[in-house]
């Protein structure tokens, strides 16, 4: 399903997609708040990986319940968006590693916990308290809820949608609103994210034009949000975009789609090379980013699991920053495609 607005591409080659420029820029945006990582990533990663499997089940529950005309209690959710925010404190690189590298084909209902946990860990990093975090994980969950009213042909149509297929689709945020108003002890700012998160700061989104500080500021959080993981994500239409490329995309478009400040923040959070990036050394090697610099936001901690010859080798962890402050000319050339590789990106986690 291809939208109007769909207009991100995919890096090609493997090579870094943010110009040089960009990258100075990124670079003196760096220094940020440390995250406290209280729990070994490997040890995080099998714990993050079952309260990401059973909140997908729960998406995956409550859409066939919507599309059976139920009313959802999301009173059922709250146990699943703690879990989300205990496994983001314990190591928020671990959780954001596997999110993105586990390969799925059930797009919408992995989408709707990738937002979720997305969101939290970006209300994190902007200093929300733990209740405002829990909205946010809400809203994430139940963004897209909408589309259960929605057509499955046109919500997985491998081609251009026609103006009447896109008027249809744009409906969803709508229908979301109106089949959560009902739900149980549903926080206010949960449905607003809900009809607002495809808002745009310039008054171009929909459902209503809303424009600036009209629009939510947890639904702008969401609309950010929900556009980076739609472009990592393979979808029917389109393969997915590398971090880097999505980030690119996201920076040409504050002030237009979204809140200025809020991009800024959003790529010191998680990184010019997000954890679960897997991306070419300057050696020739292969690794996938483990954790972000707080200091340097171009030499993050490293796992190198293919040598300059693509074979597997033993695995070695480098902080980039480290090696370099060390004498050791080694950087990132960019992100590369794990498909051409013939490697399943997130085995290299376990």
């Amino acid at each position: 399903m291809t939208t109007p607005t769909d207009s991100a591409q995919t890096d090609n080659g493997g090579k870094n997609s943010l110009s040089e420029d960009r990258r100075r820029i990124l670079e003196l945006w760096s220094r940020i708040r440390p995250v406290s990582e209280v729990v070994p990533f490997q040890e995080e990663v099998e714990a993050a990986d079952a309260v990401l499997t059973g909140a997908v089940e729960y998406t995956r529950h409550f859409m066939d319940e919507v599309r059976r005309g139920k009313i959802v209690d999301c009173r059922e959710a709250l146990p699943l968006v703690d879990q989300l925010i205990a496994s983001a404190t314990r190591n928020q690189s671990a959780v954001i590693s596997l999110a993105k590298l586990k390969v799925h084909d059930e797009y919408t209902f992995h989408h709707s916990i990738n937002v979720a946990m997305f969101s939290i860990i970006f209300g994190r990093s902007l200093g929300l308290p733990l209740e405002a975090q829990r909205v946010l994980g809400l809203a994430g969950i139940y963004h897209d809820v909408g589309k259960a009213r929605i057509p499955e042909d046109i919500l997985k149509k491998p081609e251009q949608l026609n103006d009447e297929e896109y008027s249809l689709i744009k409906r969803h945020a709508v229908e979301g609103y109106r089949v959560m108003r009902d739900s149980a002890v549903l926080h206010r700012d949960v449905l607003l994210a809900i009809m607002q998160h495809h808002e745009r700061h310039d008054g171009q989104g929909y459902p209503r034009g809303l424009a600036g500080q009209a629009i939510s500021p947890l639904a702008r959080i969401i609309s950010l949000v929900d556009v980076y993981d739609a472009l990592t994500s393979n979808r029917c239409y389109r393969k997915a975009s590398t971090p880097t490329t999505a980030l690119g995309h996201i920076y040409h478009q504050q002030g237009a789609h979204f809140f200025p400040t809020y991009v800024e923040r959003f790529i010191k959070c998680i990184g010019v090379f997000p954890p679960g990036s897997l991306v070419r050394l300057t050696d020739g090697s292969i690794a996938v980013v483990r954790s972000v610099n707080p200091d340097y936001s171009l030499l993050p901690m490293v796992s190198v699991y293919l040598d300059q010859r693509l074979r597997r080798c033993q695995p070695r962890i480098i902080d980039l920053a480290q090696a370099q402050a060390d004498g050791l000319d080694l950087g990132i050339l960019g992100c590369v495609d794990p498909r051409p590789l013939r490697i399943d990106p997130a085995l290299l986690l376990r």
